[in-house]
């Protein structure tokens, strides 16, 4: 594995560092920081299947995906695989006093979310920190530590949501079919519909999108969506097949509506994304989507 870190700001109580991670064979490795915090906000496509698992927490055999944000909360062993390839990432460290939470009392639901934190506002504290490392003006050090508390409290928030949602559910999706439901969105087969989705778990369309949005605090179309968002960049930026090829993965009936679908989504043409270097490709293309501009890709 080799490692650069290309740009880097450090406080007290917070530190960022955009990486470049290049990985000649298939990856694992342990996470375990007592007093601090991880987070790893991937800004290029996830090297899948990329999983993880919380060693003292959950059973050998258990594994779950992990997602573009990933947080290991202070004090815990988290290990995490990948396949092999390139990988740029914003890695974050954050002292455990910026949060107001006990981690050790997470349930099942809040410490699963860990590994694919879906929440707008850390998302957007996220861009904060990242603008604060790529990008450092006067202050810089002040700036970076007050959106990292913002990041921390956004993080908090959101797991104490995931906690007290699960305390009250009384319905949502079985584990079996949520691992259903990502298998079938990693395989190399155009995305399925909802009615397809529904069928593979036995269930209703109606009884399957309020469940998902039940037990995820996601919609599953939008879920679908982040999906094939993540397999279009990813197959524009490592294989050479074209567009049409593409569109006819991911199911759509053409490469025109696929073009259309995409730059929807991005801003940008898929012919655009082949022509940008990987540094161009994130600051131009990746950042419109954790900015939140555009609508979803497959809506």
């Amino acid at each position: 594995m080799r490692l650069v870190v290309e740009r880097a700001l450090s406080t007290a109580k917070v530190a960022a560092e955009l990486r470049s991670y290049e990985f000649d064979e298939p990856y694992s490795a342990a996470t375990f920081r007592p007093d601090q915090c991880s987070l790893n906000f991937a800004l290029t496509p996830r090297l899948g299947p990329a999983r993880g698992r919380y060693e003292e927490r959950w059973q050998p055999s258990r594994t779950e995906m992990i997602g573009d944000i990933l947080f290991v909360p202070a004090g815990m062993m988290m290990r995490g695989s990948c396949a092999a390839g390139e990988q740029r990432a914003l890695s974050c460290l954050l002292d455990r006093d910026l949060f107001e939470i006990d981690f050790a009392a997470l349930d099942d639901r809040a410490l699963s979310e860990t590994l694919n934190v879906g929440s707008v506002s850390v998302r957007q504290s996220l861009g904060r920190v990242l603008r604060e490392t790529v990008r450092p003006s006067l202050a810089g050090p002040l700036a970076l530590e007050a959106a990292g508390t913002l990041l921390a409290v956004d993080i908090a928030r959101h797991l104490m949501r995931r906690q007290t949602a699960s305390e009250r559910k009384t319905g949502g999706l079985s584990r079996s079919r949520m691992r259903m439901i990502e298998e079938r969105l990693r395989a190399e087969a155009p995305l399925p519909t909802l009615a397809e989705l529904a069928a593979d778990c036995d269930l209703s369309t109606r009884h399957l999108a309020r469940a998902f949005q039940q037990e995820t605090g996601r919609t599953i179309g939008e879920f679908v969506a982040a999906a094939g968002l993540e397999r279009a960049l990813r197959l524009l930026s490592e294989s050479d097949l074209q567009v049409k090829e593409i569109a006819a993965r991911l199911g759509f009936s053409s490469a025109a509506s696929f073009a259309y679908a995409f730059r929807r989504s991005t801003g940008r043409r898929p012919s655009d994304v082949r022509k940008m270097r990987p540094r161009e490709r994130f600051a131009a293309l990746r950042a419109r989507r954790f900015g939140l501009v555009g609508t979803p890709l497959f809506r």
